[in-house]
């Protein structure tokens, strides 16, 4: 079974997958400082910070995975 994508260019495929990679890491910021302003057992700031750069690791690599698939084919 296909859906729509099959129908986008690579470049289009490309920035469909860089709107939903930003927007996970959107939602996944979002997570980490509601778990640090939580009341109850609220995360260390330091955390935090771990926590956010890992979410910003993670979206790097899943940038260069989407280019390297859909902008470098030869």
């Amino acid at each position: 079974m296909s859906d729509f994508t099959d129908d986008l260019t690579d470049t289009q495929q490309f920035w469909l997958g860089i709107a939903r990679a930003d927007q996970d890491l959107e939602e996944q910021t979002a997570a980490i400082r509601i778990a640090q302003d939580r009341e109850q057992e609220p995360i260390s700031s330091h955390e935090a910070a771990d926590k956010l750069v890992m979410v910003r690791e993670h979206h790097y690599a899943e940038i260069l995975r989407l280019r390297d698939r859909f902008l470098n084919k030869r």
